[in-house]
């Protein structure tokens, strides 16, 4: 997540689904590829791998959400946006209704495991926006 504005009365952040983007734009043009060129490897896959790798590709593109979070003291609010090409979700909030706002490590897997964080804020009737 990056601040993308920042004066003493606003702030704005913003996380960018990168990773989603190049994972499913390999898997894509992987998928092409098996379509285009199936005599290109020795064992000629079936036509279906190409297609699941451009469906598996486009699905995870298109349901990559892109997160924004505004703070804005001279208007008392708060702005949770969460965009991706099939839907866009905007929660908001008046800044006196948080209670607290966490900074939560998220573990991600794999043989070298990254730690990324997550904004939870907390509202004071219970609810909490991601």
């Amino acid at each position: 997540m990056k601040i993308i504005q920042e004066t003493g009365d606003r702030m704005v952040l913003r996380e960018r689904p990168v990773i989603a983007y190049m994972v499913g734009g390999v898997f894509a043009v992987v998928g092409v590829f098996l379509l285009a060129y199936p005599q290109s490897f020795s064992n000629h896959p079936p036509v279906w791998y190409g297609v699941i790798g451009m469906i598996i590709g486009i699905g995870v593109m298109i349901i990559a959400e892109t997160l924004t979070v505004t703070l804005d003291k001279t208007a008392n609010r708060g702005n949770v946006v969460r965009k991706s090409v099939v839907r866009n979700k905007e929660t908001n909030f008046a800044l006196s209704e948080i209670r607290e706002i966490q900074l939560q490590d998220v573990m991600t897997g794999g043989r070298r495991p990254k730690v990324s964080q997550q904004i939870l804020i907390i509202l004071r009737y219970g609810s909490s926006i991601r």
